[in-house]
């Protein structure tokens, strides 16, 4: 079946290219992603995507530090959009030095995108969410967090299933890198669409980190709904608590 195909670069408004950003065809009547891609080191992009019933469709594009973009496309079998020029989100004078910080940067390593995140990232960031909603490619909407085109992942912490509240306890400012496996391999099981692998930096010290969540709702009855977690690392040993209760 012969395939439509969108194709173009990326630039910032000084004419740099952008690499890795998420390149989505999506359906234009609910958003729905059809097909993506990310671009390449020279900015370069080429969708190649399946629209037999000749939908109304649109070009999503979204990168790090940069304002989302919005195209709608002609339906043309192979379209060419041209240079698209992505405007950053930092602006005025008192944002010039977060600007000049190092970026997310992105690079395809053995089938997977790795996301290397610099440490003033997390520590801007309040929570996990906060980090990934930064990354080109995933969707964050509240506490869901979806792979653009494969819906929600599976979550790993250095390779391993995270314990009970472990990721939701997971300091922002300890994640390194992260990587997003759209094909996982069959040991995550035929439900597993895609995979995030959060990589944290090596601890230099001891640390005791503790987190409160209480959420209290009055309708025609209360509710609340409250945890504590508590996580101590001291040298290779790491000491884990997690609470919680509901009354309704």
């Amino acid at each position: 079946m012969a395939q439509d195909a969108v194709t173009g670069v990326i630039t910032d408004s000084l004419g740099q290219c952008i690499m890795g950003a998420a390149v989505v065809v999506m359906d234009a009547s609910d958003t729905t992603s059809i097909a993506w891609e990310y671009s390449q080191e020279d900015g370069k992009f080429r969708v190649q995507y399946h629209n037999p019933e000749g939908k109304r469709v649109l070009l999503f594009v979204q990168a790090y530090g940069y304002r989302n973009c919005y195209l709608p496309l002609t339906g043309k079998k192979v379209e060419d959009v041209g240079r698209l020029t992505l405007g950053v989100w930092h602006v005025g004078l008192g944002e010039v030095a977060v600007q000049g910080e190092m970026p997310i940067r992105y690079k395809f390593v053995r089938g997977r995108d790795e996301f290397q995140i610099p440490q003033h990232v997390g520590e801007q960031a309040f929570d996990v969410n906060g980090v990934l909603r930064q990354i080109p490619g995933l969707e964050v909407k509240g506490e869901s967090v979806s792979i653009v085109g494969r819906g929600n992942p599976k979550f790993t912490i250095n390779g391993m299933e995270p314990r009970p509240g472990e990721l939701e306890q997971l300091s922002p400012r300890d994640i390194e890198k992260v990587y997003i496996d759209r094909m996982p391999s069959a040991r995550y099981g035929e439900e597993v669409s895609g995979v995030i692998d959060i990589v944290t930096r090596k601890r230099l010290k001891d640390e005791l980190n503790m987190r409160l969540y209480n959420n209290f709702c009055y309708k025609s009855e209360p509710s609340d709904n409250a945890n504590v977690t508590v996580n101590q690392q001291v040298g290779r040993w790491t000491n884990y608590l997690n609470y919680g209760y509901n009354y309704v």
